[in-house]
């Protein structure tokens, strides 16, 4: 048997013998986290203990790992149980939770039709209705000039419940509405 013993860092021993062995007392443990540990009689595969979904989702247990894909999920459901909510997509919201004051931001597209006069005004629906209140919205015509004439409409809004609001597009006299006019807006309330 070959023993040494050494202050030195990183020092390698290198036993050049087809009977060099492991003594069968050795074991191999795993700690948190692994399994697969055990002595040295045989051959061991180590292995990452994963958490289940559920287990990820609850938050619990700490002796296991997580794959990133099983976090994105917890996540989201924390973000749930936190109160959060969202839509992300051309017409969308996110709602805050209560504990963040319970603002909504919504967002989305529209068309004011064409009216054959200096304003045309259309009805767009929120995604999600507003619980108490809506605070401001805004509107932006886009894709160039939308008249005949090159006119380009100011937007805005002259009226809203708690499900809807009203835009207008008002060209102030320049020319008329003879072309629908794709627009853009988003609003703020709770």
């Amino acid at each position: 048997m070959i023993v040494a013993f050494s202050t030195l860092e990183n020092l390698v021993i290198r036993i050049d013998s087809v009977n060099a062995f492991v003594p069968a007392e050795r074991h191999v443990d795993t700690g948190s986290g692994l399994t697969g540990g055990g002595d040295l009689s045989q051959n061991r595969t180590l292995a990452v203990d994963f958490a289940t979904q559920a287990e990820a989702d609850a938050g619990v247990v700490t002796e296991k790992a997580v794959s990133p894909g099983r976090l994105y999920t917890a996540l989201g459901a924390l973000a749930v149980k936190a109160g959060f909510a969202a839509v992300l997509n051309g017409n969308g919201y996110i709602k805050f939770p209560s504990w963040l004051g319970g603002l909504i931001l919504q967002w989305g597209s529209g068309t004011l039709p064409v009216s054959n006069d200096t304003v045309s005004t259309v009805a767009v629906i929120f995604p999600t209705a507003w619980p108490s209140a809506m605070f401001a919205a805004v509107a932006t015509a886009r894709n160039g000039v939308n008249t005949a004439a090159g006119g380009w409409p100011v937007m805005g809004s002259i009226s809203n419940t708690l499900t809807q609001i009203l835009f207008t597009g008002d060209v102030l006299h320049f020319t008329t509405i003879n072309k629908t006019v794709p627009f853009t807006w988003f609003a703020v309330g709770k």
